[in-house]
């Protein structure tokens, strides 16, 4: 008779399998139709993208059928950029976008920087989380925006937000003016109070940010590259 402990032990090794295999199914399509980019790429056509592990990657004037991966310790500098799938951003990692069109979902987490500026359009929502910092000027979001715990500073200006803004738990100092936002704007268990005002909210304004609405204070000049 098999033990108790021999069952358990093999429904633990089947589970880890399907998981392991899910997992595989998900990634090596994307591994197999990458294109890696470690220099300049411009006016391409391409399935999808992967900036290598401390590769710089500058894309120009390209379309990208799906996803971009921007791998730990990489930075990408997008310009005129289109890609039907989302951009994700890995540990230490660094995106700059100007002007560029996702159709997806701009996902960073543990990053270095995330900067999206002026005339750049993002589908989905734009997620930044345990990063080192973020700039979010001039874009147009279609989903939420969610800023947080964040280790410097963040600035979100003259953009549109589709559902919510959330800027939670971030120990730099924050910078929200100018914003049309749909949703909530919600601030709250930040280190420093953020700073901000001429923000026109249709939903509710939360905690540090309730008070958003009021004249911005001044603001300096837009898109330096980090």
């Amino acid at each position: 008779m098999k033990s108790v402990s021999d069952s358990v032990r093999k429904r633990v090794f089947l589970g880890a399998a399907i998981a392991l295999g899910m997992l595989l199914s998900i990634l090596l399509p994307f591994m197999a139709n990458a294109s890696d980019c470690t220099g300049t790429v411009e006016g391409e056509a391409l399935e999808s993208l992967r900036v290598p592990e401390n590769a710089i990657c500058t894309l120009k004037d390209t379309q990208i059928k799906g996803d971009i991966m921007v791998a730990p310790k990489a930075t990408l500098y997008a310009f005129n950029v289109q890609s039907g799938g989302t951009i994700r951003v890995s540990t230490y990692a660094t995106l700059n976008a100007f002007n560029v069109r996702v159709n997806g979902d701009i996902e960073a987490e543990d990053a270095t920087q995330v900067s999206v500026f002026s005339g750049s359009f993002v589908g989905g929502s734009v997620r930044v989380s345990r990063s080192g910092g973020a700039e979010i000027d001039g874009a147009e979001i279609g989903g939420n925006l969610l800023i947080d715990k964040t280790g410097r500073s963040l600035k979100v200006a003259k953009t549109s937000v589709g559902g919510a803004l959330s800027v939670l738990q971030n120990t730099g100092r924050s910078t929200l003016i100018n914003n049309t936002i749909k949703g909530n704007l919600v601030c709250e268990k930040n280190v420093f109070s953020p700073e901000g005002g001429g923000n026109v909210v249709d939903g509710d304004m939360e905690g540090q940010c309730k008070d958003f609405h009021k004249p911005p204070p001044p603001e300096e000049d837009c898109c330096e590259i980090k």
